[in-house]
């Protein structure tokens, strides 16, 4: 049998590759693989591996509750931020609404999302 340290678990692998200061006031982007629109991914690690969207294994750390359906909103609109104090969850349809009110979201028409 083998011994050494024991390896890691994915928050402690994320959050080893944070280089800044944890500072709630600021984001917190770990140096990690990004995706085409800015969002960090870290690597599952054991039998079934693959990524992982990194500020969803953050919000679900910090709030000690799966996040099932929902998607993780930054409030800092940075996509690569892990800062749980910048995450919040939410539907589908809250994350379109906070899109539009940015004035981030266009329909193919070229208007915005209906507020309700």
């Amino acid at each position: 049998m083998k011994s050494g340290p024991k390896p890691k678990n994915i928050l402690e692998r994320l959050m080893d590759k944070v280089k800044c200061e944890l500072d709630e006031a600021i984001c917190w982007v770990p140096e990690l693989s990004k995706m085409p629109k800015g969002y960090t991914k870290i690597g599952k690690s054991g039998q079934h591996g693959g990524w992982v969207l990194a500020h969803r294994i953050a919000w679900e750390a910090y709030n000690a509750e799966p996040l099932g359906d929902r998607l993780v909103m930054h409030t800092c609109d940075n996509p690569g931020c892990i800062n749980p104090a910048h995450l919040v969850a939410g539907t589908q349809f809250d994350n379109m609404r906070d899109c539009s009110s940015k004035g981030r979201w266009r329909n193919q028409t070229g208007g915005g999302f209906a507020h309700a």
